[in-house]
């Protein structure tokens, strides 16, 4: 008797083995592919930052052209209470560009005048680059700097912690502080220390210990923070590094602190 011709037909499925196979390798192969993948957005947000950060600089060095070498203050002084981000607009045109990258929401918080600027994620010098008051007297002129290539001008920071959550001061950034936080407890929930603790937190909560700035010359990088902090645990243990460079034991990094972070509203440094 004549065999049938589909006894004799090879297999055409997997059998549970080779689909289970199948599967541990995918399996595998994402997750030694997810976080590359994740690792690259986080690098494209971080470029993002950078490239945010540089249209800011150029935006206020354009500024200082404008206004006879004065740079641009934190803030309007009088009613409708502008922050650098609204004065800065007619050169950008853009309120994303305030913002960092890495975060998924900005922070916003609109008063009654619409002001949005007073919470950017990016913060402006506050002692050591900007004019305190737009039309006052308390000016900052550029040419008063030793090094513009070497001072920070703005800066990505961390998210504001403690009782305040003090959102409407995230504009700016006081390098005196800054340049002493409280490296073993970055989330210290004591009133005010988040002005201590806010941009080094940034560095390590969203950039990878790397910090976006850019500088008063309008160039933008990432640099490492920890060669310009006092590495103190104790508040305000190093703060006057501003004045006395060689109480720090590396009197070489001292110098290198007040380049970046300047000293309080002394123009000629």
């Amino acid at each position: 008797m004549k065999s049938s011709s589909r006894s004799s037909l090879p297999s055409q499925g997997f059998t549970l083995i080779e689909l289970l196979v199948v599967i541990a390798i995918i399996a595998i192969l994402a997750s030694i592919l997810f976080p590359v993948f994740a690792s690259a957005r986080a690098k494209a947000r971080d470029i993002a930052t950078l490239s945010n950060l540089k249209q800011i600089g150029l935006a206020a060095v354009q500024y200082t052209q404008d206004y006879d070498g004065v740079n641009v203050p934190m803030q309007m002084q009088s009613p409708p209470w502008y922050a650098w981000g609204v004065i800065l607009q007619p050169y950008i045109k853009s309120t994303s560009v305030c913002f960092d990258a890495q975060r998924t929401v900005p922070y916003v918080q609109i008063d009654p005048y619409g002001q949005w600027a007073w919470s950017t994620t990016l913060a402006i010098n506050r002692y050591g680059y900007a004019s305190k008051w737009q039309n006052e007297t308390d000016t900052r002129l550029d040419g008063g700097f030793q090094s513009p290539s070497t001072r920070a001008a703005f800066i990505a920071q961390g998210d504001p912690v403690g009782v305040n959550n003090d959102f409407q001061s995230m504009h700016w950034f006081d390098g005196q502080r800054s340049s002493c936080p409280n490296v073993s407890n970055l989330k210290d929930t004591t009133d005010w220390m988040w002005q201590y603790n806010r941009i080094y937190a940034g560095a390590k909560t969203y950039h990878r210990n790397f910090t976006p700035v850019v500088f008063a010359d309008g160039h933008a990088k990432a640099i490492n923070l920890d060669q310009y902090i006092g590495g103190d645990t104790s508040y305000g243990a190093c703060e006057n590094v501003y004045y006395n460079p060689g109480d720090l034991p590396n009197t070489t990094k001292g110098g290198k602190m007040q380049e970046f972070w300047g000293r309080w509203w002394e123009t000629s440094f």
